[in-house]
């Protein structure tokens, strides 16, 4: 280091002599009364909100209720517990639509970029201390485990309503005839005119199947982006493809279900 610009040489200055007015600076005065926000809205900042509200109901009921009940427990259970299906599904609709939206700008982040070229020939890029091949990550595994793991909590969560459906639709039979079962489904409006419910639980079912394939679609993408851009990261690329693989059987298994679930309360006559 050059230590001529501390000024080591020059003599010392006595502390009373020492002014300091002009080492306080003034923060400028900005004109701007509407300053923009310091926090940009990302994808990461998105996708973690969105896991946020995965997992406060994935510990809210529906999604929440134990299943290791006896009958007789169960009928007591449902007594006295006031669980509101209908918000929850709209919820879950809501946030589904929105992991739709942020995978395509997740893997417009995951597209490989050219290499900006560099022609100074002592920049720092080329010190052994940046020379290290664990720094050369060729893709975001941080953004891919985050959008993975909101698609398989999503998964989690409606798996948890299909067996809430298929509990339903078990004691269906039992019924009196005189009491019909109660569906407690979002509201379907179209202009003025509402869905009966009979009808909108059908819709609902549709919704939650259309946008099951298309998160499917959506993980098959990743999976392709994933196998493309880690070619040369041997073990890197095998984790997280295994994971994708992992991801795409178990959302082709809940489409299934979804579809196995909408066929059996159909024939129950629940749904048209």
């Amino acid at each position: 280091m050059d230590w001529s610009i501390l000024g080591l040489d020059q003599p010392l200055i006595e502390p009373q002599s020492i002014d300091t007015d002009h080492l306080i600076a003034t923060p400028p005065i900005s004109d701007d009364i509407n300053p923009t926000p310091s926090a940009q809205i990302t994808v990461v900042s998105q996708l973690t909100d969105l896991m946020a509200a995965f997992d406060r109901m994935q510990n809210s009921p529906p999604a929440s209720l134990t299943q290791h009940l006896t009958l007789r427990e169960l009928n007591e259970f449902m007594k006295v517990c006031d669980v509101n299906v209908g918000a929850f599904l709209e919820e879950l609709l809501q946030s589904a639509q929105k992991l739709v939206h942020l995978y395509p700008q997740v893997l417009k982040q995951l597209e490989p970029r050219g290499i900006t070229s560099c022609e100074a020939p002592d920049c720092v890029h080329n010190s052994p201390l940046f020379s290290d091949a664990r720094h050369k990550l060729s893709i975001d595994q941080s953004l891919i485990h985050l959008v993975l793991a909101c698609h398989l909590r999503l998964l989690d969560l409606v798996d948890n309503i299909v067996n809430h459906g298929r509990m339903c639709a078990h004691a269906v039979p039992m019924l009196p005839p005189e009491c019909e079962p109660r569906l407690d489904i979002p509201e379907i409006k179209i202009g003025s005119f509402v869905a009966p419910k009979i009808s909108a639980a059908s819709m609902v079912i549709a919704l939650v199947i259309e946008l099951q394939t298309s998160l499917n679609a959506r993980a098959q993408n990743l999976h392709d982006v994933v196998s493309s851009n880690l070619g040369h990261d041997a073990r890197t690329a095998k984790i997280l493809g295994l994971q994708c693989e992992s991801l795409k059987e178990h959302a082709t298994q809940t489409g299934s279900d979804l579809h196995s679930l909408r066929e059996h309360l159909q024939n129950l006559g629940v749904i048209r």
